[in-house]
């Protein structure tokens, strides 16, 4: 199965609030690797890069 996890941007309040890293995406994307499945996820929250990772 393959799985999109997506942590969503803050909007307005991201200039307020500190940006937390998504662990608990980062825990479910994690067991279900471990389960077999094919996950991608995307954090809104990070700023962009110019490459895309592995």
């Amino acid at each position: 199965m393959r799985l999109l996890l997506v942590h969503p941007s803050a909007l307005m309040y991201s200039e307020i609030f500190l940006h937390l890293e998504p662990l608990d995406l980062e825990r479910v994307a994690g067991a279900a690797r471990d389960a077999g499945h094919q996950v991608c996820l995307i954090d809104l929250q990070a700023p962009p890069v110019a490459a895309r990772l592995p």
